[in-house]
């Protein structure tokens, strides 16, 4: 969060920069992955993918300090390169509700075998 211009954003540089001075191990995918607090879902698609990765190593039976494999270390330094793609997201925290405003919210939501996701979106309508 941006509380100088008001904005939503994920400070990825700092998160790249400690991912890539440790071991890719399991332990390393939970501290990366725990440091991403998003509580309104807002970076969930980007997000999702190290915690997919994370399974994966559970169901491998993979130890907590021991290397990943390296075909899921190659979508873990994978993943980490587009994380670049997240620092130019701003996503402004007013909603432009008032008492005159007319709000229909719509919800829509989808799941698969890995993962499952809902969005909601409010149309506004000024009077």
């Amino acid at each position: 969060m941006d509380t100088d211009k008001d904005v939503f954003q994920i400070d990825v540089q700092a998160k790249i920069v400690e991912a890539s001075k440790e071991p890719v191990t399991k332990r390393l995918l939970l501290k990366l992955m725990s440091k991403f607090y998003d509580l309104l879902g807002l970076f969930a698609p980007v997000t999702v993918i190290v915690k997919i990765l994370f399974q994966d190593t559970w169901l491998s039976g993979i130890k907590w300090d021991e290397l990943l494999p390296p075909a899921v270390a190659q979508q873990w330094h994978k993943w980490i390169n587009e994380l670049q793609c997240l620092k130019d997201i701003r996503i402004p925290r007013w909603n432009g509700f008032s008492e005159t405003s007319d709000v229909n919210i719509y919800v829509f939501c989808d799941a698969s075998e890995r993962e499952y996701g809902a969005c909601l979106y409010a149309l506004v309508c000024f009077v």
